[in-house]
């Protein structure tokens, strides 16, 4: 078998002791899904929690084929791990593959299985024709709202569907608001035409079908509902009221300044829970929204968080978290809008406070009088409740809380008990208590709820963290060779199997109950928490609507071995039951909506050949402005170096459907090479904005303006909606001093490169189609060139050396120091010369650092400017007083 440098294979994981299978259990509406979309282009739109990564696994399983290729995309980090251990552990005919590094990358696409890789990897081997693409059966794509319009991802499809029609596209999401939503995809039909769908499956909670899969039998599920004391729940009143009011000022500005639209889920009944549409949106488009505006996103994060913590922490745990928030601003420093920033303001310090007189309302025995939160005691009785039932009926025990910090406690207060708690987070706040205080506080003895070595605490992410060093692991996605295998991955692989087999062993000993507990927010441990312990018993701290559906689909599974599961949910009903409620409504409202727009979808068609059909026309232009230049057959074709990191971005894709050739690089100078003597860099306006206020744009034009003749600057809007929002463009409008700024920088910019064309598209489709035209006369660029162009780097004489009388070269000059030099009035032509021919001063940080001494030697015949740049330098100004 000849040797793979790029990939790494993994050996199945097998049972040694036993050549059977483990059977793989399929719910019956995960079955029908499955076999009625075996060879389709479908989308497939779940409820939360309701198992898409089962589902999408078992799809995997079922299309590992010895001769066919399934690409899978999309997938983060974490969601790799998972998706491949997992698979891994199925035990596929084939095993799954990871694609890293750059080398024999044809070999990849020749053989069979699952491979892992990345949109922006497969769109440059696309570009680069290694990829076969008769070999590709398949694409699956794990979420498919994670995706921008025309991006890697949807450009990688459309190419791929182009050279081979017959391969299946399968694309999944389990998060229905974010298809609705969606910044980009503004309909349905967006994301049929975008990933050539034919189909979309709705998987929702309340059909018929799932209910009948979940259902039988129903979880057991007990509910413990409480309110707040009377002094916490003033606290959370006014707390919500300044939530409610903050948010109403944030929506005002966003639609009179920013003109954005108000989305039905941005009322104040979400904004209590979680960042709402208006806030996402502002958020990514901080380039262009005033600082001032953007301290009410960071206020109301910070009051969602005090507002959790009013629910679930005890008043000490809460205090140190308001005073964490505080502390903010002393670690990164004054703030400009401190009437703005809520830290900042008396109702900030009022709420403060209220819980200061709470938390030194503690007894210092540690009497049960004293604050604690009531789901303490709810947990207390539920544990006990389950040690009783354990008895009779044998399971381990989970245990989620809502956050790692909520975990952390819920660990010490089953660990320690809830005196020893107390007292340990006396000792921990040194804001509230002093060193005497915890001295004379009685000694409190230890009083678990749980045996404490069988209490297992999984931190976020514990599975990833643990074997993402682990040598099995790293050795899947390194470039490894086929024939030397891993000795770690062996023992891994018969470990795995020895545990497999050890299950089958029953009455050697007692049973011993875990007590787990996880986050309820981090899906992949609790699921694999699920899998490896089969817990019987499952304590909710904060309800959670994707878990409790996750902890259904586990109690339908374990129902078909004959094992009953428990579930008990403790809530709020002032704030976590409403938020559970709020999600349930809005979920079934989007899956309602995009059901009734499903009548008016079309199927996408194939019509994208990205083939250049004018090449008569290109010969034809190209002989006329070029008569002297002898044409080959590779100035046929027009083609363009594009920089990778612009395959993000909507242009290349939409000038790959126009026909041209686009070659990816790693370039240092430019977005776009079109031509030998032509450069483009391409800006869209949050960036241009951005660009301006920091200066950089100044610094790259003047760097394509070293090695090309011809430098354009291409400002377009990727998306509709920008058009119709003036507020939160700064070059439309005047209303307001950044709005002033950014113009006035603008015309700087075109003052300091009067050569500089600028061309201004509202869409990336019109861009390209302009783009396209000019390109019919040019000759393609080359690539060697193009890397060769190194940022700060001098190839040019006669662009960077003065000429003296003789032609001798009289100085050398650096730009960005000439520039400033200009405007310092008390530095002469000679001054300025002489400093830019000392070639020890580089840059502006090595003349900062020149002593007086040296100051006064380079500038001799100017005493007095030497002293005065000296003294530039060496002035903080941060120290100056307005007189």
């Amino acid at each position: 078998m000849e040797e793979d440098d790029d990939i790494q294979v993994i050996s199945e994981i097998r049972n040694e002791e036993s050549n059977e299978k483990e059977e793989i259990q399929i719910l019956k509406h995960e079955m029908r899904i499955m076999c009625d979309n075996m060879l389709s282009d479908v989308m497939v739109v779940m409820s939360s929690g309701l198992g898409v990564q089962r589902l999408f696994l078992n799809e995997l399983l079922a299309h590992s084929f010895v001769d066919k290729i399934v690409l899978v995309l999309n997938t983060s980090e974490i969601e790799l791990h998972y998706l491949f251990t997992e698979l891994i552990a199925m035990e596929p005919d084939v095993p799954p593959r990871c694609i890293v590094g750059h080398s024999k990358r044809e070999k990849i696409y020749n053989t069979g299985g699952v491979l892992f890789l990345t949109a922006q990897q497969l769109i440059g081997d696309i570009l680069s024709e290694v990829v076969n693409f008769d070999k590709i059966a398949g694409i699956m794509v794990y979420d498919c709202t994670m995706v921008g319009k025309s991006d890697n991802l949807v450009h990688s499809i459309h190419r791929i569907k182009a050279k081979n029609n017959d391969v299946w596209v399968k694309c999944y999401t389990d998060d229905v608001r974010r298809v609705y939503y969606h910044p980009s995809f503004t309909s349905l039909q967006t994301f049929f035409d975008s990933y050539k769908l034919k189909k979309v499956e709705f998987v929702c909670r309340f059909n018929d079908e799932v209910k009948e899969s979940l259902d039988n039998p129903p979880l057991m599920i007990t509910s413990f509902e409480f309110k707040l004391q009377k002094d916490f729940l003033k606290v959370f009143d006014t707390l919500v009221e300044i939530i409610i009011k903050e948010y109403n000022d944030l929506l005002t500005i966003a639609s009179s300044t920013y003109g954005f639209e108000k989305r039905e889920d941005d009322g104040p009944l979400f904004c209590m829970y979680r960042r709402t549409g208006v806030e996402f949106i502002i958020k990514s488009k901080s380039a262009s929204v005033e600082d001032k505006h953007l301290e009410l996103l960071r206020n109301l994060d910070n009051m969602r968080r005090v507002l959790r913590g009013i629910v679930n922490y005890d008043a000490i745990t809460l205090f140190d978290l308001i005073h964490s928030i505080e502390r903010r601003n002393d670690v990164t420093g004054p703030v400009q809008y401190e009437e703005r920033v809520w830290e900042k303001r008396p109702d900030f310090r009022n709420i403060k406070e209220s819980v200061r007189k709470l938390a030194l309302k503690l007894d210092y025995t540690g009497n049960d009088n004293c604050y604690v939160p009531v789901k303490w005691t709810i947990i207390e009785d539920v544990l006990s409740q389950i040690k009783e039932t354990i008895k009779t009926r044998p399971g381990h025990v989970l245990v989620l809380g809502d956050s790692d910090d909520t975990c952390i406690i819920l660990r010490l207060l089953i660990k320690s008990g809830r005196r020893m708690l107390l007292k340990h987070l006396v000792s921990a706040s040194s804001e509230l208590f002093m060193k005497a205080d915890v001295d004379e506080m009685e000694e409190v003895e230890q009083a678990p709820l749980w045996d404490v070595d069988k209490i297992k605490y999984f931190e976020t992410d514990y599975f990833y963290n643990r074997e993402k060093n682990a040598a099995w692991y790293l050795d899947s996605l390194k470039a490894i060779k086929r024939k030397t295998m891993d000795s770690t991955l062996d023992s891994f692989i018969k470990k795995k199997a020895k545990e497999s087999g050890n299950k089958e062993i029953k009455g050697e000993k007692p049973f011993e109950p875990n007590l787990l507990i996880a986050s309820s927010n981090d899906i992949f441990t609790v699921v694999k928490l699920l899998k490896k312990y089969q817990p019987r018993f499952i304590v909710s701290y904060s309800p959670n609507l994707s878990m409790t559906r996750t902890i259904e689909v586990y109690n339908a599974l374990m129902a078909k071995e004959d094992k009953k599961v428990e579930y008990f949910s403790i809530a709020n009903k002032d704030y976590e039951l409403q938020n559970y409620e709020a999600f349930v409504h809005n979920e079934a409202i989007c899956f309602q909506r995009l059901i009734k727009q499903l009548s008016s979808v079309t199927t996408s068609y194939d019509d994208e050949s990205f083939v250049f059909r004018e090449v008569e026309l290109r010969i034809a232009r190209l002989k006329l402005v070029h008569p002297n230049i002898e044409l080959d057959e590779e100035q046929h074709i027009p083609m363009a170096i594009v920089d990778n990191r612009e395959f993000a971005s909507e242009l290349p894709f939409e000038l790959g459907k126009l026909g041209l050739k686009l070659v990816p690089q790693t370039l240092e100078v430019g977005d776009y090479i079109l031509s030998p003597d032509t450069c483009l860099e391409r800006k869209a306006i949050d960036d241009l904005t951005v660009s301006l206020s920091q200066g950089r744009i100044f610094k790259q034009c003047e760097e394509m303006f070293r090695y090309y003749k011809n430098v354009i600057l291409l400002i377009e809007s990727g998306e509709k909606f920008e058009a119709n929002r003036k507020g939160a463009d700064p070059f439309k409008g005047d209303l307001s001093k950044f709005s002033r700024d950014v113009k006035l920088k603008f015309c700087v910019l075109l003052r300091t490169y009067p050569k500089l064309t600028v061309l201004w598209f509202m869409s990336p489709k019109k861009s390209a189609k302009y783009l396209m035209d000019i390109k019919i006369g040019m000759l393609n660029p080359f690539v060697d060139q193009a890397l060769s162009y190194k940022t700060g780097v001098v190839n040019r004489k006669s662009e960077n050396f003065a000429q003296g009388k003789g032609g001798e070269i009289a100085y050398f000059v650096k730009p960005e120091m000439q520039r400033v030099f200009s405007k310092i009035t008390f530095l002469n032509h000679n001054d300025i010369n002489n400093i830019m021919n000392n070639r020890e001063i580089l840059d502006f940080k090595c003349l900062a650092n020149l002593p007086e001494e040296s100051m006064i030697e380079n500038l001799k015949d100017n005493t007095s400017g030497a002293k005065k740049l000296y003294d530039l330098f060496n002035t903080d100004f941060t120290l100056m007083v307005d007189i």
